[in-house]
């Protein structure tokens, strides 16, 4: 991401009864749910459920995704810091909407091994701000005592009420209202045809489309199986969620045409299969499609077990077929 802010779009609906419209200044109504207490069903009487519910959704899902890309981390438990309504835009295009931020944390059970970045911070005790503290924002709309829910937003350089929140608030609802197309992707897994909903990831110097859900990206750094010198040509890699065997990555060289490249990879151990080089070790399957430019050759790099050629192996292919050179 070019910018810092960041801004996370959410379409849901919700209902309260018995809550009013504030006055457009900060209310602390700070509380602390963690993992442990959702079935306790504590719920704190200053903020209203639907609030709490979505506060606990989106922290979850930053949870789960954390411990994936961050493992050394050890991230153990999560917990709602603090949730306070912040302002009310009486009129809004015609609208009420109440606006809540909060502060998420995690914990972790290997201190010395969590890298603060950005506006991260770390408790003595483990507690981890993964990302700049006080900057996540949940908007409701009110329509009497009833909130519906409509957006989250990530704002770590302004507030809310001033007029970079504004400006980015009426930008993020004026495109939930555009017709959405979503892009998606086709592939034939175990002889059966799937469609499913994709995103483009525009990186540095391509494009392609990746399953929507299905992949997180990942620190190469500490792969055993990919030597030093490999991984200096490494760009971007990702992971699959349900399976951490499964992983595919992209690789730049320089200066060398497809054919030196396929002569490379012969001479390593690879075999040509249709438009696929593929070399088996044991039980894991290594596969490198061949991707050239003018001046260079990219490779679509993956790796995951022999038997799941037919399920991963055929969606990573079909990944690397939308694999476009953009630079």
């Amino acid at each position: 991401m070019e910018k810092l802010i960041v801004i996370f779009l959410a379409i849901g609906l919700g209902t309260l009864t018995g809550c009013t419209a504030g006055d457009g200044q900060p209310t602390d109504t700070p509380i602390e749910t963690s993992a442990a207490e959702l079935e306790t069903d504590t719920v704190d009487a200053g903020i209203p459920d639907i609030v709490q519910e979505e506060a606990q959704t989106w922290t979850k899902e930053e949870y789960e995704y954390c411990k994936r890309v961050s493992p050394g981390s050890e991230y153990s438990d999560w917990k709602i810091e603090s949730i306070a309504h912040c302002y009310t835009y009486e009129d809004f295009d015609g609208m009420t909407l109440q606006v809540y931020r909060m502060n998420i944390m995690f914990l972790s059970r290997a201190k010395d091994s969590v890298i603060l970045a950005g506006g991260m911070s770390m408790t003595e005790d483990g507690w981890v701000v993964p990302d700049y503290p006080n900057s996540r924002y949940l908007v409701f709309r009110q329509d009497g005592e009833v909130l519906t829910f409509l957006t989250r937003m990530f704002e770590n350089d302004c507030e809310a009420g001033d007029d970079t929140f504004t400006h980015d608030l009426e930008h993020l609802l004026m495109l939930a209202e555009l017709p959405q197309e979503v892009p998606t992707l086709t592939y034939s897994q175990e002889g059966e045809l799937q469609t499913v909903p994709a995103v483009m990831m525009e990186e540095n110097g391509y494009t392609f489309y990746l399953p929507d859900g299905g992949w997180y990206p990942c620190d190469f750094e500490n792969w055993e199986d990919i030597d030093e010198e490999e991984k200096a040509y490494i760009y971007d890699a990702w992971t699959a969620w349900n399976n951490e065997n499964v992983r595919f990555w992209t690789v730049r060289l320089e200066g060398k045409s497809s054919d030196e490249v396929k002569k490379e990879l012969q001479d390593k151990g690879y075999t040509v299969l249709g438009d696929r080089m593929l070399r088996q070790d044991g039980e894991t399957v290594y596969c490198v499609e061949l991707k050239e430019s003018k001046t260079d050759t990219w490779c679509v790099c993956s790796r995951y077990p022999i038997d799941s050629e037919e399920g991963y192996g055929a969606q990573i292919h079909a990944i690397a077929e939308t694999f476009t050179i953009s630079e």
